[in-house]
């Protein structure tokens, strides 16, 4: 008897912290899956997740592939009409690998995922090239997050958040290859943010960021 899993969409407020132990999670979907560019971060090393807290995140794996695929990482379907200005926050954990030039899009869609539309872009640079700099701490480090330089310190981690539309009901994370080091997100949530949230943005970002960012 083949058991498929029944995708409902999810009310948000709704929060993805990979601890479950399937990668991706129920619901959610990686394509292409050639190159394998998102996995879970313990086929890695034990431990790397947000801030230091829990067991696991999702890992794009810059340093193994060197391919410019870009590759999704696309949560589930969910309902977010119940939210007042609905934000998409998560915590992710990027080092420069010399001068190499991965970068994670966003993208939010309104139909489901039969169309995309790209909500932020991030570089390892502070030059304004993207939408906000994805370096969230310079260790100077020149190989791969790897043994005692994976991120697993709270203060390898930052968070961004990013307004996104009350019909919006998917999101995707495209990683995109320059071979550098690895890249890591974590506690991909869709919430209503407090009336005097003003976010939680813990690095110097570039300097032009558009509309709706916190």
């Amino acid at each position: 008897v083949n058991a498929a899993t029944l995708c409902i969409a999810a009310i948000a407020p709704w929060t993805e912290n990979f601890e479950g132990g399937a990668f991706p999670p129920p619901c959610w979907a990686i394509t292409p899956t050639t190159p394998l560019l998102w996995n879970n971060s313990t086929g890695l090393a034990a431990g790397i997740s947000g801030y230091g807290v829990g067991t696991a995140s999702a890992w794009a794996d810059f340093w193994g592939i060197s391919a410019t695929t870009p590759v999704d990482l696309i949560s589930l379907d969910f309902d977010a009409t119940g939210l007042i200005n609905p934000t998409l926050k998560f915590d992710w954990a990027f080092d420069r690998y010399f001068t190499s030039s991965d970068q994670l899009q966003i993208h939010y869609s309104t139909d489901a995922g039969a169309t995309w539309v790209l909500l932020a872009r991030g570089y390892p640079d502070s030059s304004g090239t993207g939408l906000f700099n994805l370096i969230t701490v310079d260790n100077g480090i020149t190989s791969e997050y790897g043994s005692a330089e994976n991120p697993v310190l709270a203060t390898d981690w930052n968070t961004i958040g990013f307004g996104i539309p009350t019909g919006a009901n998917k999101v995707k994370f495209t990683a995109v290859s320059d071979y550098g080091n690895n890249l890591f997100v974590d506690n991909i949530k869709v919430i209503q943010p407090l009336g005097n949230d003003v976010g939680t943005v813990s690095v110097d970002v570039a300097s032009s960021i558009g509309a709706g960012v916190i």
